[in-house]
């Protein structure tokens, strides 16, 4: 049978249902969001003279579920106009709405019998083509399945988004032994080429993997840090951009998700695990007391403004974050500490060999004592995570690198486990973990003894294979028709046409020019400008048929490079500001009228000057 999604149903408009729904319509379909009806009137509407059958009344969690979608920063929603795709209802008068819908998403509250009942229901109204998932981030899929018909069954399974929908790129979708492989290969396309995320498929297992990965490794984290001393800030200093993680690092993490979350989670996974030889990183006495006490004084992170930060109203009027102490439980101001650690390893651009460096401040006695001390909780906390997750395979997945991708897409890491592996040496990374009593799956040893020196096989930088436990040797990573790498153009040295400091003009291929950016942060400069401008004269000279604007760097622009204006107007230089800003100016105005296509690829930060940069572009 050929499925297709021309409608959707959401169940569940809290901030990850009210996501997902604003993620469908964003791309044009149609859905309906439902919610339950209240069983109490308000005191407003109780006032107002409403009672428990007016419609407003039976569609308020639902409004203010969407209300709060639309108020979301970031946006969860893509623009104004997809808005008039959405239709509200409850899940007692519009019930029977969701039989015309291709797929149908539940994310109700994490409770096995309710979303057993709910999906009893479902079984009796959907149409036998439409498909439905849960949204569960623990609860066995087999289990969600059990009694209900074999069409269902056949229909159902696990997509896991993450939070914000619209934003995180990771889907974990998870089949059960009853769902039909048609189906499963249909969500996976749907899911990359119409949602655009990338789809790890997962083994039936608690937690899936990112978020298995995540509690046990940050748990140990947590409990590290406890155990040795270490201050909040001086954690989140360097457990954040500085090792290719998110700036909010361990403990902001930790007040993003939520403190009371966190914990909800952390207990559950303990249960689901019996036989997990690190769960007890999940019970560490001294993290569960602080949690405990944390969440009784209702410091549960960003949505109480109180947690391992608390936000404070500067005299000045400025917003302040003074930071827990771990020993006292009182929060101080901050002290932004500056660290030689992070100084010195930010001079090493290449991530992978900056994990090299920090391994070997952390083994070295010719180092500092703070240096020492800060290497050593990246290195012992990263070497649990090694071991930890080599022993997860096969148990959560055949493939280890779905986890270097579940990390990647779902916590926006820029590394994986395995390929920091890569880039510290196995074998000798082996060794090391080897000798601080931290046990290894037992196939990395199986790998090296075949031949297989590490875990991707790496061609021009890029890895093009990965290894095979059941082949025992090397299996070819598909190529993604949708993407096409700028690393493995630019091996061939010969499509570099012109370059720059702070950019390069390369052909693409098929009468398409690109025009990469490289300065510091991508800032727009005058050599961007003049590539630019060198770009748009080869293609009116016949060299091209298009332009397209893009980069692999972390961000795409943080706009212009203020910094030079700045030390220019310092010195008196105004010439030189003019120049820039009527350069910029010219090479925008060009661009939005130039006769041939130019195509902007902003990903991440694409701030003011790169900003205005790309809705110049022909198209985005």
């Amino acid at each position: 049978m050929t499925y297709k999604i021309k409608t959707a149903a959401v169940i569940g408009s809290g901030t990850m249902g009210g996501g997902i729904a604003a993620l469908f319509v964003g791309l044009g379909i149609p859905t309906l969001l439902l919610d339950i009806a209240p069983k109490e009137l308000t005191p407003a509407e109780e006032a107002a003279g409403l009672d428990l059958s007016d419609k407003a009344v039976r569609n308020r969690i639902v409004e203010n579920g969407w209300k709060g979608v639309i108020k979301s920063r970031p946006p969860a929603m893509l623009s104004e106009r997809s808005k008039q795709l959405i239709t509200l209802g409850n899940l007692d008068d519009d019930f029977d709405k969701m039989a015309e819908a291709d797929l149908i998403v539940e994310v109700i509250v994490e409770n096995l019998e309710i979303k057993q009942d709910l999906f009893s229901r479902i079984d009796k109204i959907r149409s036998q083509h439409s498909i439905i998932a849960t949204n569960t981030s623990g609860l066995p899929i087999y289990a969600l399945a059990e009694g209900r018909s074999e069409s269902f069954q056949k229909h159902f399974l696990g997509m896991h988004f993450f939070n914000p929908p619209r934003w995180l790129r990771l889907l974990e979708i998870i089949p059960h032994e009853g769902t039909s492989p048609e189906v499963l290969e249909f969500i996976i396309g749907f899911s990359e080429d119409v949602l655009g995320k990338g789809v790890v498929v997962c083994k039936d297992t608690p937690n899936f993997i990112a978020n298995r990965m995540f509690s046990i490794t940050s748990n140990n984290e947590f409990g590290y840090a406890l155990d040795h001393g270490y201050t909040v800030e001086e954690i989140d200093a360097i457990a954040g951009e500085f090792i290719g993680r998110p700036k909010t690092a361990v403990f902001r993490l930790l007040d993003l998700v939520g403190n009371d979350i966190a914990a909800h989670v952390t207990s559950n996974l303990y249960d689901l695990i019996p036989e997990d030889e690190s769960r007890e990183v999940l019970k560490h006495e001294s993290s569960t007391k602080l949690m405990s006490e944390m969440i009784d004084r209702k410091w549960l992170g960003n949505k109480t403004k109180v947690g391992f930060y608390k936000r404070i109203e500067a005299e000045d009027g400025k917003k302040e974050f003074w930071v827990l102490d771990l020993s006292t439980l009182e929060h101080q101001p901050p002290q932004k500490p500056k660290f030689d650690l992070v100084a010195e390893g930010r001079k090493i651009k290449d991530l992978g060999e900056r994990y090299r460096w920090i391994v070997e401040q952390a083994r070295s006695d010719d180092v500092s004592d703070e240096t020492k001390r800060l290497a050593s909780f990246l290195w012992e906390t990263l070497a649990f995570s090694l071991g930890y997750a080599s022993r997860r395979v096969p148990e959560i997945t055949d493939r280890f690198m779905d986890i270097d991708l579940a990390i990647k897409w779902g916590f926006n890491n820029e590394i994986g486990l395995f390929e920091i592996w890569d880039a510290l040496g196995v074998e000798a990374t082996q060794k090391m973990l080897e000798e601080m009593g931290i046990e290894v799956g037992d196939w990395v040893g199986t790998m090296l003894q075949s031949g297989c020196s590490s875990f991707y096989q790496m061609e021009n930088g890029r890895a093009v294979g990965y290894y095979d436990l059941e082949k025992k040797a090397y299996s070819s990573i598909p190529e993604d028709d949708h993407l096409l790498s700028l690393a493995m153009i630019k091996a061939d040295e010969s499509v570099v046409i012109k370059q720059n400091v702070s950019a390069s003009m390369i052909d693409m291929g098929d009468g398409v020019a690109l025009v990469e950016f490289h300065s510091k942060a991508n800032a727009l400069d005058l050599d961007i400008m003049t590539m630019l401008a060198h770009a748009m004269d080869a293609a009116e000279d016949g060299q091209f048929d298009a332009i397209v604007i893009g980069n692999e760097g972390r961000h795409f622009s943080a706009g212009a490079n203020i910094f030079v204006m700045w030390m220019a107007a310092t010195q008196g230089e105004l010439e030189q500001v003019e120049e820039m800003i009527t350069a910029g100016q010219n090479i925008f105005t060009r661009m939005r009228y130039f006769p041939k296509p130019i195509v902007g690829a902003p990903h991440s930060m694409t701030l003011a000057g790169g900003a205005e940069l790309t809705m110049s572009c022909s198209r985005r």
